[in-house]
């Protein structure tokens, strides 16, 4: 009599939760085996993830997983493809409107990125996540990439310094905007400080998301010694681009 109790109340529960519980696991296996270069298993085990599950909120999360794999391996128009199922049914989550907008961005699609990049910063006004420092410098980022409505972009820069006026990402991106402006002093001075902080940071932290950091700041500067005809120690900053990430610096890196 207990056990068929136990039965009646607990298996509803086992209904539910085990169906999200297998493609928690599907996805979690899926992950693994793409980093261990299973690939084909992969994409197999993401689609049974989202078979065993009827919430839209994890497919979402699925979604969103999926699509940080391929933007890692630059596959940038699966990434979309993913992010856009993802915003469908979550349209206004700020971590992933800021992952799209990177990948438009790769994409060439600047305009659509920073319309993405509004709403975050509406956001931000709203509930302060990201904080106001985060979005406005991701916002004034991806114009100055897009090299698109500069002067609303530097005003962005310039009030997420008044936050935060020794941000060297921010102190970065001001300076890429004064060099697409053509105020290349103005941009070497914010870029020599940004370049300098971070060349600290490496020494104590030489990870590979701030050796990214570190190169997208050095080959900021060099296109701007290049303008002022330095060429010497700009080719001195691109050889060390190249030195921190195996690869020369082109458009693409930001």
């Amino acid at each position: 009599m207990m056990w068929m109790l136990f039965l009646v109340l607990v298996g509803p529960c086992v209904a539910v939760l085990a169906p999200r519980e297998v493609s928690q696991w599907y996805l979690a296996a899926a992950n693994e085996d793409w980093k261990a270069g299973r690939h084909q298993q992969a994409e197999e085990r993401w689609d049974k993830a989202l078979a065993w599950t009827s919430s839209e909120t994890d497919k979402a999360n699925i979604y969103f997983s999926r699509a940080a794999v391929h933007k890692e391996a630059k596959n940038y128009e699966r990434a979309l493809a993913d992010l856009d199922r993802a915003k469908a049914i979550v349209p206004e989550f700020p971590p992933l409107l800021l992952e799209r907008s990177v990948v438009l961005q790769h994409l060439g699609r600047h305009r659509e990125a920073i319309a993405d990049l509004l709403i975050v910063d509406r956001l931000s006004q709203i509930s302060g996540r990201p904080t106001r420092p985060e979005a406005l410098n991701a916002l004034a980022y991806a114009r100055a990439v897009g090299n698109l409505d500069l002067e609303a972009g530097l005003a962005q820069a310039n009030e997420a310094l008044q936050f935060e006026p020794n941000s060297a990402m921010i102190l970065d991106t001001r300076g890429f905007l004064l060099h697409r402006l053509g105020k290349e002093k103005e941009a070497l001075a914010d870029l020599e400080t940004a370049v300098s902080d971070f060349e600290r940071l490496a020494k104590k932290d030489p990870s590979d998301p701030v050796k990214q950091g570190l190169a997208v700041m050095l080959y900021h500067r060099a296109l701007v010694l290049q303008k002022l005809d330095r060429a010497a120690e700009a080719q001195r900053d691109l050889a060390r681009v190249k030195e921190l990430i195996g690869r020369e610096a082109d458009a693409g890196l930001f």
